[in-house]
Order: structure tokens, then C-alpha cells, then sequence
């Protein structure tokens, strides 16, 4: 938002990097699927490096395609020349060599499945609840925001997810002392608690030349095979305290991942719906 209005949390918002990284993660939790069911021989890094040797798995020739569109390239230079069908491609081309063995869409519930969810690094917005904020999200102006915040990330599970919750509890800070870096905790910290995310499903573009082709054929038709759901919540109600905050996401196998834990001070200004500075 480069206008005059302050700029609000979106939930549905696309950035090219967005996209680059919920491919990624798709792609890489059906790997990690196969890698850990114990159908295939462990990988072999040679012959990740060189798929055509004797005696090369699917498994193996899944990392060799799935590793080289996730070039940082193809993310720093956004929407330039073709680079954002890049990762699409091979997400699509690694899932060639892994679903014939784990099979297609969300795993049934007799399918094999010892992998946890994978839960994208989280964002919060604003960044500095309860004070000034400034950069490209916010058309690189300062702006005040009042102490709410929302969490937001990416998460998959080849097996389907049966929840996903953003946990967080609250000391006096400013800073985290060892107790706040572990689930644990101690003396001074809060008790967790725990909502439920919200959620959306992830709407892929295709950039040509930083021009948008997604509906122009032969565009139209060009999509990954599997992209993760956006999930999201708002963390409220806190102010001069600080609060340490991390997802959970648990699968329909009952396999539990946890995201590290954040820490982020809340301070206790006001809204301002006029630029700081």
C-alpha cells in the first residue's frame, strides 16, 4: 500500500516470494513422506547429484528435480523472464517419482505416514505491535500500529491436517530470558494459550516477464500439483509484555509438528490512521 490509507493485514495477500515458498513446502512434506515410510532404500547423495547412475531410486530422483528449481535465483529475480514456473515445474516433476509409490492427493487413512506436518517459518504483521513500523509493507512509510498482531504461515500435510493453532504465552520482557526459548518455560511466564487459525487456500500466479499470464494459454493449464493452505490468527489483548508465540499443527495420523518459538514485544500505542513520519 503506497497510498495514504495505513495498510491492514491481508490474509489473501500474493508476493512471487510467497508462492516460490508454499510450493516448497508442499513439495518437500511428500518427500519427506516417502523418504521416512520405510518403502524406499535410504538416499544415496550421489546419485541425488547424478540421477541416470545404476541403481537410482525414485526417491533420489525426486530430490534431484525438486532441488534444482528451488535455485535462489528463481526467487530473487521474482517475476523476471520465467522464472516463477521454475519452482511449479519441479514440485510437478519430483511428485512423478513419489506419488506412484505414496500415492495421489491426500493419503488414505491405511496409508503409511511417520512425517510431521511442515509448517512454513511464520510472519506476523505488523512487526513491531504497539509501535512504529516502516518498509515495504507498509509502502515503505512509518506508521503506528495499536498492539494486536496477527501470525501467519504455510502449513501441509500430505495426510491432511485435523488442526492447526497458534500458541503463545506472556512474561514482562523486554527481552527473552533461556525459560522464553523453551516450550516449558518457568518462573515469570505465563501459561500458553491457544487459537485456532484460520485458513485459505493459496491462489498460484504465473509471471512472464513480470507480466501475469496465469489465465493465457498456455499458462492457463501450468499449475503445481500440490500448494498448502494459508493459515493465520490474531494474537490480542497484550500490551507492554512479551509474548513468546509458535504454531502446532497436527496431521489425521496424529503426527505432531511444533514451529520454534518467537518472541516479539508488545507496546502499548495507540493506532494512528495518519502516517508517523
Amino acid at each position: 500500500n503506497n497510498g495514504t490509507s495505513q495498510p491492514t493485514f491481508d490474509p489473501d495477500c500474493w508476493t512471487e516470494d510467497s508462492q516460490f515458498w508454499a510450493i516448497f513446502t508442499a513439495g518437500l512434506n511428500r518427500i519427506l513422506t516417502l523418504e521416512q515410510s520405510g518403502q524406499i532404500a535410504p538416499v544415496n547423495i550421489n546419485n541425488v547429484l547424478h540421477p541416470t547412475n545404476s541403481g537410482t531410486t525414485d526417491l533420489e530422483k525426486a530430490w534431484h528435480y525438486f532441488l534444482a528449481g528451488f535455485d535462489s535465483g528463481h526467487i530473487y529475480y521474482g517475476g523476471a523472464q520465467d522464472f516463477s514456473m521454475h519452482p511449479i515445474n519441479a514440485q510437478n516433476t519430483a511428485m512423478q517419482y513419489v506419488d506412484p509409490i505414496i500415492g495421489d492427493g491426500e493419503l488414505p487413512p491405511s496409508a503409511t505416514d511417520y512425517t510431521k506436518p511442515s509448517i512454513f517459518y511464520l510472519s506476523r504483521f505488523p512487526w513491531n505491535p504497539g509501535g512504529d513500523n516502516a518498509g515495504p509493507a507498509y509502502g515503505y512509510k512509518h506508521w503506528t500500529y495499536g498492539s494486536d498482531f496477527y501470525v501467519y504461515t504455510f502449513a501441509y500435510d500430505a495426510s491432511g491436517l485435523q488442526s492447526v493453532r497458534t500458541r503463545y504465552r506472556v512474561s514482562a520482557g523486554p527481552d527473552p530470558s533461556n525459560n522464553n526459548k523453551t516450550y516449558a518455560g518457568g518462573t515469570g511466564i505465563g501459561a500458553w494459550q491457544e487459537i485456532t487459525m484460520s485458513s485459505s487456500t493459496f491462489t498460484v500466479k504465473i509471471l512472464i516477464s513480470n507480466t501475469d499470464m496465469t489465465n493465457t494459454s498456455p499458462y492457463d493449464n501450468f499449475r503445481p500439483k500440490y500448494t498448502p493452505l494459508r493459515y493465520w490468527a490474531q494474537v490480542t489483548g497484550v500490551q507492554n509484555q512479551l509474548v513468546d508465540y509458535y504454531v502446532e499443527a497436527i496431521d489425521k495420523k496424529g503426527n505432531i509438528a511444533q514451529s520454534p518459538i518467537y518472541h516479539v514485544y508488545v507496546g502499548a500505542s495507540a493506532p494512528q490512521p495518519e502516517q508517523s513520519l
